[in-house]
């Protein structure tokens, strides 16, 4: 089973919110009991705490994902850091320029993954140069 996305969980918290309007509006029919109306009012409380979870579960998921990202894009530099610097103190090895052009594609699809916040793209290019730059 998958986990929940934050997008999901605000569409959840939509359909939510949603729902307890409309016990809200059924909460000003005429002659509606007393208990009747005390009996939407809590749904309606209910359904809108729940919403409120899920809001709250959503913002978070996205601030953890996006320290993720970060950390991601930071391990990214430091191995592309790194690439760089093995291109310098290789540049006059002719042998390695098949590694040296295999880095500059990868560092190329890993600023592709970035801008386009593809999270696997990102990881496994990092996983790439890291590999490539071990292996000049």
């Amino acid at each position: 089973m998958s986990t929940l996305s934050a997008d999901d969980a605000l569409s959840l918290s939509y359909a939510f919110e949603n729902v307890a309007d409309t016990l809200g509006t059924y909460k000003k029919v005429p002659g509606i009991s007393d208990a009747a109306w005390d009996q939407l009012d809590d749904a309606e409380g209910h359904i809108r705490a729940q919403a409120a979870i899920l809001t709250t579960w959503a913002v978070g998921k996205t601030i953890d994902d996006a320290t993720a990202s970060l950390a991601a894009i930071q391990t990214a530099v430091k191995n592309a850091n790194a690439a760089v610097d093995q291109i310098a103190r290789i540049a006059k090895d002719v042998g390695k320029a098949a590694g040296v052009f295999s880095i500059v594609g990868t560092l190329i699809a890993l600023a592709g993954s970035i801008t386009s916040g593809n999270l696997p793209g990102i990881a496994s290019n990092v996983v790439s140069l890291g590999t490539q730059a071990a292996a000049l």
